[in-house]
């Protein structure tokens, strides 16, 4: 950017990055900005602006040790630690063993007497990724600005969210297969303890499991096997051991396999999801976890996206959420204030409406997903400083607990589009919300935005929006103890 940088652009402010084509935008980025450089010399004068996603909240230690009284479900940590961070957007799936039931931590009461603490010296993000990893799961920043924890272990299992066959779609395919990190003998360790009571008063244990037998293969000359070593005081029982040994045995006792692939820009695509990607040439053959992506926007010429997945081994295993999809409006809704006779509703409703709905529980993530066009329209090349922007209000007991801005999608008013006919010059809309909401009944509001440089008859921001749906997870409220201090 050129210097000197406006403003608004400081040190904390949230930042967005949207991509993609008239009437197809998608967040790319979100996060915040750490950092910012300016420089002056003989070629001009320049800023640059670092920023990071919403996880880097998480990579400091906390002022205080925490501890959470066992037993407690593993999520319920995670999620804690989210609210105690404040991570503005953040979604925990189930975190279980492979059978589907949930992880419980500090369920031996003779290692530290039940208690799981994380110390003041230790980065958060580094304890979670690392106790995470134990079981397959992962922490991850998504281009929307979520906050995600995942199972990314096994084969993945569901809906792809896009297919690509070699010689249909995809400009560049590839795929390694590496014995790099494959091992077939892991010796999995956890707590040490002293039993108290009891007929074993007194002895001394070790949490630990090895396997009965040793396979050995042909990927690996030589001895025909490779031995590596997982330790975690978190391990409190040789049962969430064995489930480790599982969980290291499926995912890199065979050879790994990364695949690579290059579509046209995609910005809608979220790390976390399934591909499926099959090149006869390169022996990609099926469905891969999306684990990242990187866009190339050039400003004349061809705009990509080339993503990175995983092919994952072993089987499929269960993916939980707690979450409830709400339809809050299925048809098209006219916001703004004028008569415009090629929209699929060609009279306004007006410049905020209301959509009630009921909640049955406490939820922590809420995310609205939507069909729209032309909402902040005006505000495309960032010229437009004399605008408020078309925007969700989610209020709850008559307050307002959470706002999100809709995006940037064009309109093309002299196409006069048949919005009426289908959905193909409909964008899709996906906006995080801050914020909870308790059982009970709640509102959703839409605020048409306000260009303030156009007459008062035609000021008003006017678009379609349909197919209006909120998505709430995590159910209950996260608690933590910090200090000893409930």
């Amino acid at each position: 950017m050129e210097a000197p940088l406006p403003p608004q652009v400081r040190e904390g402010a949230p930042v967005q990055i949207l991509a993609g084509y008239p009437g197809q935008m998608a967040i790319i980025f979100s996060g915040y900005i750490p950092t910012m450089d300016s420089v002056l010399d003989s070629g001009g004068r320049w800023a640059t602006v670092t920023a990071c996603g919403w996880a880097n909240l998480l990579t400091d230690p906390s002022p205080e040790t925490l501890k959470w009284r066992g037993p407690i479900p593993l999520k319920e940590i995670v999620r804690s630690i989210m609210a105690l961070c404040k991570v503005p957007y953040s979604l925990v799936d189930d975190i279980t063993y492979d059978n589907g039931s949930p992880i419980l931590l500090g369920s031996n009461y003779h290692v530290n007497d039940g208690w799981i603490e994380i110390g003041n010296t230790t980065g958060l993000l580094g304890w979670l990724t690392q106790t995470l990893s134990l079981f397959g799961y992962a922490i991850f920043d998504t281009p929307e600005g979520v906050v995600r924890v995942q199972r990314l272990s096994g084969l993945p299992v569901g809906a792809p969210v896009m297919t690509l066959t070699e010689g249909q779609i995809g400009y560049r395919y590839g795929r390694t297969r590496t014995t790099e990190g494959m091992a077939t003998y892991w010796r999995v360790t956890g707590a040490r303890y002293t039993a108290q009571g009891g007929a074993r008063d007194g002895e001394e244990f070790e949490v630990a499991s090895i396997p009965e037998t040793v396979p050995l293969t042909d990927a690996l000359p030589g001895r025909g096997y490779r031995k590596a070593e997982r330790s975690s005081q978190i391990l409190d029982h040789d049962r969430m051991a064995i489930a480790v040994r599982n969980v290291l045995e499926r995912d890199y006792g065979a050879p790994i396999t990364p695949v690579t692939w290059q579509t046209d820009l995609a910005p809608h695509i979220q790390p976390g999801e399934i591909a499926e990607v099959t090149s006869p040439t390169v022996g990609a053959d099926g469905f891969v976890w999306i684990t990242g992506g990187s866009h190339s926007l050039p400003a004349n010429g061809m705009k990509t996206t080339t993503f990175d997945g995983i092919r994952g081994n072993g089987s499929a295993l269960p993916k939980g959420q707690d979450c409830i999809s709400i339809t809050l409006q299925d048809g098209p809704v006219h916001m703004g204030d004028e008569h415009i006779p090629w929209y699929a509703m060609p009279a306004p409703s007006g410049r905020v409406i209301t959509m009630p709905f009921t909640v049955p529980n406490d939820y922590t993530f809420l995310k609205i997903t939507a069909l729209g066009h032309g909402c902040n329209s005006y505000l495309l090349g960032a010229e437009n400083t004399e605008a408020s922007v078309s925007r969700f209000v989610l209020k709850q007991n008559g307050e307002e607990i959470s706002s999100g801005n809709l995006p940037v999608l064009a309109e093309d008013y002299e196409r006069r589009l048949p919005y009426g006919r289908s959905d193909d010059y409909w964008g899709r809309i996906v906006v995080p919300m801050r914020g909870s909401l308790e059982p009970g009944r709640a509102v959703l509001e839409i605020h048409s935005g306000e260009d303030s440089r156009l007459p008062a008859s035609t000021k008003w921001d006017d678009f379609e929006i349909k197919r209006v749906v909120l998505t709430a997870c995590g159910v209950g409220k996260p608690e933590f103890v910090s200090g000893g201090v409930s």
